[in-house]
């Protein structure tokens, strides 16, 4: 199983009484700004991708490996109009993450390593709950990362 949970969310514009099937999911930007699930309604497919480990000294291998791939490839998301989200559950610092995934390559390290797209905070996990992705269940440690497998029902 992928190291990071990639769910995609078509926020489409319809009806009010679908406002109640969005979910209301809100993050937190690298400048402390709330972003909300909701103002994609009707503009773009959301392509949310929920990183399995980030700690501030730590950063997930396979997780810097999908934020690169999705670097490399967003022009061609972008053209179908879809927008990437990465999201950092428990995680507090935005900067440090790009910062340890631009670094992570020894031969070209990058300290300044950044995306074309936002990466955002779930600080107290409420969005990988809400997607129920199983991120909150046992991240106490990088330890019990390492051995989590990423449940619920949007991932089978």
């Amino acid at each position: 199983m992928s190291n990071a949970l990639v769910l995609a969310a078509r926020i489409a514009a319809g009806p009010a009484q679908d406002e109640k099937s969005l979910p209301g999911a809100s993050f937190t930007n690298a400048e402390g700004k709330t972003v909300k699930l909701s103002g994609y309604r009707g503009k773009k497919t959301v392509v949310l991708l929920f990183m399995r480990g980030f700690t501030g000294e730590f950063a997930c291998h396979y997780c810097g490996v999908q934020t690169k791939e999705y670097k490399r490839r967003y022009e061609e998301l972008k053209a179908a109009g879809a927008e990437v989200l990465v999201i950092l559950p428990g995680a507090t610092d935005v900067k440090g993450y790009l910062e340890k995934v631009g670094t992570a390559d020894q031969e070209k390290p990058d300290p300044k390593f950044q995306v074309p797209y936002a990466v955002l905070l779930d600080k107290d996990y409420s969005a990988s709950k809400t997607f129920d992705t199983g991120l909150w269940t046992k991240a106490d440690s990088m330890t019990e990362l390492d051995d989590l497998e990423v449940g619920g029902p949007l991932s089978k």
